[in-house]
């Protein structure tokens, strides 16, 4: 896992973050009302939020595919019923 703190702003409000593992990204759309994000990022350091609600809407679209397609058979592994536990709506609704 890999976590991420603004450092720094460069010009046209470009945010630098740092992550725990030593890396520096630059990244514009860095929402100001908290330090700390989840962000996804290639090879040449190109990087966004990501955010928790979007996340669990996607991992719960990937486990009904896998449902649909009827990939895995019998009892489900563990994985699989972790990320169903992350796609569910917690209190109040809210993913």
């Amino acid at each position: 896992m890999t976590w991420q703190l603004e450092i720094g702003t460069h010009a046209r409000q470009t945010s630098v973050i740092a992550t725990n593992r030593g890396l520096e990204l630059k990244i514009s759309k860095w929402p100001h009302d908290c330090e700390f994000q989840l962000v996804a990022f290639d090879s040449q350091g190109n990087c966004e939020v990501v955010w928790a609600d979007g996340l669990a809407a996607d991992i719960g679209e990937a486990l009904r595919a896998l449902d649909d397609a009827a990939v895995l058979k019998g009892q489900k592994p563990d994985w699989y019923r972790s990320l169903e536990l992350y796609a569910s709506p917690g209190p109040e609704g809210t993913a």
